[in-house]
């Protein structure tokens, strides 16, 4: 009677146990699961997640992200593989992608907390362990840069400190980076070299801010990282970039890396590099100087501007995008 007794009073706890914790619990649907988020921040709306199954991503939606999260599953698959392909390394496990329709929504997540001094003009990609949270602004580029650039995070995280937790914490206590390799590693795998990290080089080189290479100002640790890793691919070829993280990993000093695989240290790979990008834009300006750009334009559209009488040639301050003037019998005409 008392063990019967016994048994009801643990059967009773154990359900009312599971009850308790019901709303946190992950079930299955249809195509996807559900799951409510905790109280850390205030939320709007409440997430219903479901999530498409590819090879090696699970990207979670909600409400009307149907279509978004199929596209995104879309290009993380073709990106992945670019990546690996760079790094000569495979991803170990699968990757979780939260895709959100908006920002607004992002910031009201509980998954990973994302604050205000996280947030830049550049995007947002936040990374929780194995898991991806994206958002779409509109712009399907600036999507695929956040995408590639967690899938980088993730890659790299794995390749230098291990796959599993204990691996990561080990590895971490013992390897020492410079502020510059992995946020300029992941830049360098999530874009190619454009104009605003050219202009961020170049405003650091003209006001000295580069010139003890062990100590890069934090604001600058992308584009100048972005731009090692450029100089090295360009000098030495794609394959050093797999196996300079490669030697770091083993040797557990990125100086180390760049040694066994480039033959330079950083006392001899600072003044190469800033050489070679001095050099390199001090050339683009004397080009520039060289060539009028209203010349290379009308040039370039020289049979449009056969036939018209234009006036008041002007460059926008950015350098983007030409205004001219164009008289027809005393009317005249603003184009851009």
């Amino acid at each position: 009677m008392v063990r019967t007794l016994f048994f009801k009073n643990k059967l009773f706890l154990f359900v009312l146990l599971l009850v308790s914790l019901a709303p946190n619990l992950l079930f299955a649907q249809a195509q996807g699961t559900q799951t409510e988020f905790g109280k850390n921040r205030v939320q709007y709306k409440d997430f219903q997640w479901f999530y498409y199954r590819s090879p090696h991503f699970d990207t979670y939606y909600y409400k009307d992200g149907k279509e978004l999260a199929a596209m995104v599953g879309k290009i993380a698959e073709q990106n992945l593989r670019q990546i690996e392909d760079l790094l000569d390394y495979k991803l170990e496990g699968r990757i979780k992608i939260l895709s959100y329709n908006k920002f607004t929504d992002l910031k009201q997540t509980n998954l990973g907390l994302i604050t205000d001094q996280q947030q830049n003009t550049g995007g947002l990609t936040q990374i929780v362990g194995n898991k991806l949270f994206v958002y779409f602004d509109g712009n399907t580029i600036e999507l695929q840069k956040q995408i590639r650039k967690g899938i980088a995070q993730i890659l790299i995280s794995e390749l230098l400190y291990g796959g599993n937790i204990q691996e990561k914490v080990s590895n971490s206590t013992l390897l020492t980076l410079p502020d510059w390799y992995l946020p300029g590693l992941t830049s360098f795998l999530a874009e190619e070299w454009n104009i605003q990290i050219e202009n961020e080089l170049k405003d650091g080189i003209v006001e000295g801010r580069y010139k003890k290479f062990n100590r890069i100002p934090e604001r600058d640790a992308a584009a100048v990282g972005h731009s090692i890793w450029k100089y090295v691919v360009d000098n030495f070829g794609a394959a050093s970039i797999s196996n300079i993280v490669y030697m770091t990993r083993v040797n557990r000093n990125a100086e180390n890396g760049f040694s066994y695989i480039i033959g330079l240290d950083f006392k001899e790979l600072g003044p190469l590099w800033l050489d070679y990008y001095t050099k390199l834009f001090k050339n683009d300006d004397l080009n520039k100087e060289k060539t009028d750009p209203k010349e290379r334009f009308v040039h370039k559209n020289k049979k449009r501007f056969k036939k018209l009488n234009y006036v008041q040639f002007k460059i926008s301050p950015d350098g983007k995008s030409y205004a001219y003037v164009v008289n027809r019998e005393g009317k005249y005409s603003v184009y851009i």
